[in-house]
């Protein structure tokens, strides 16, 4: 399968979405509405985990972005 295979290819590890992911949502303030990338946001907090991106709405949360 493709997928697989390119996070193996990269070294790359899934992050499965947790119940504490799910609760730091609730948390953060309505700046970014797309509920995928509240998700991301809140497993970037809760993981001390950069997102790769170019969205300015995220840039608007506490965490570390690369691009």
């Amino acid at each position: 399968m493709y997928i697989p295979s390119r996070l193996a290819i990269n070294r790359f590890e899934s992050l499965p979405i947790q119940m504490n992911h799910v609760l730091q949502v609730a948390s953060l303030p309505d700046v970014h509405r797309d509920p995928f990338d509240r998700i991301l946001i809140a497993q970037s907090q809760v993981e001390n985990l950069p997102i790769v991106t170019i969205d300015q709405q995220i840039t608007q949360y506490l965490v570390q972005t690369i691009w």
